[in-house]
């Protein structure tokens, strides 16, 4: 039996397990997909370039992203977001120019890839704390204890 259990294995799953084992709480994340990460997904194309699927952009005002960011030594950089970017509406029509004027606020974005701190959380959390595919389908309160069921009518418990 595990004392904490995490249902997801996206950035918020994956940081509080890396709290977690660095407070020395045992933990089990349940993960519905066949992967990690969530909404965040980079794909590489040629060369590695990262090209992200989902979350890309973050702000100084997120400052715990920053600061896991420096606790895992992964770097950021300012995204450039003054000039001509091209845009394509659909997949059958050619891109579009537009001009784009300098912005007040400056945007930021994870070196490598956003996957690269998923990566990095994966690494020190450990493949033995995980659950793939396992869709929790019922949560139930039995005996002091929550217990919670996948798909596959696996049970995983914790104390309530």
């Amino acid at each position: 039996m595990e004392e904490v259990i995490i249902i997801g294995a996206g950035l918020s799953g994956l940081s509080t397990a890396h709290q977690l084992k660095k407070a020395g709480i045992s933990f089990k994340i349940i993960e519905a997909q066949d992967r990690i990460g969530g909404r965040i997904e980079t794909i590489y194309g040629h060369d590695d370039t990262p090209m992200e699927m989902g979350a890309t952009w973050f702000g100084k005002e997120h400052i715990n992203l920053i600061r896991l960011l420096t606790e895992l030594n992964i770097g950021y950089f300012e995204q450039h977001t003054e000039g001509i970017a091209l845009f394509e509406t659909m997949s059958f029509e050619p891109p579009q120019q537009f001009y784009v004027p300098a912005n007040s606020h400056s945007a930021y974005r994870i070196q490598g890839g956003t996957y690269s701190i998923i990566d990095a959380l994966y690494r020190h959390i450990g493949k033995e704390s995980m659950v793939l595919n396992s869709p929790i389908t019922e949560i139930i309160e039995e005996d002091d204890k929550l217990k919670l069921t996948d798909s596959l009518k696996s049970n995983f418990s914790v104390n309530t």
